[in-house]
C-alpha cells in the first residue's frame, strides 16, 4: 500500500460477503495513487491482482479472479464510510450477495 496514499478506500480490507453457503471473507488490499485504483485480493494462500477497477468519489468496484476454492470471477462493487464498506459482490454465475469489509488497522 503506498504509504502517501491519503483516499478513503487504501489500506487493508477485511471483507465478508454473505453467501447461502455461509460466509466467504477474503482480504482486499487498496492503493490509491491520484484517481487510479490497484490492488489484491487475498483467499487464503491465494493472491489475485485487481482487474477492471473504478474509483469515484467513496464508491469502489473491482473484479478479481480466484482458482480456489474453484475457478470464478468475483465483481465487487462496495461504497467506503471512514473504517467500514458495503455493497454487494458477484462470483460467477452465483446470485449477488450483501457484503461488507472492516479496514484492518496497520
Amino acid at each position: 500500500m503506498s504509504e502517501t496514499s491519503s483516499h478513503a478506500a487504501a489500506g487493508r480490507w477485511d471483507m465478508v460477503s454473505k453467501t447461502a453457503f455461509g460466509e466467504q471473507r477474503v482480504q482486499v488490499d487498496l492503493n490509491v495513487d491520484g484517481g487510479s485504483l490497484s490492488g489484491i485480493m487475498i483467499n487464503g494462500a491465494e493472491t489475485a491482482p485487481l482487474e477492471d477497477t473504478s474509483l469515484e468519489g467513496n464508491s469502489v468496484a473491482f473484479v478479481a479472479s480466484l482458482k480456489t476454492p474453484m475457478e470464478m470471477r468475483i465483481v465487487v462493487n462496495v461504497t467506503i464510510d471512514g473504517d467500514t464498506m458495503t455493497g454487494t459482490a458477484k462470483a460467477g454465475v452465483l446470485p449477488e450477495v450483501p457484503t461488507e469489509g472492516r479496514r484492518i488497522a496497520a
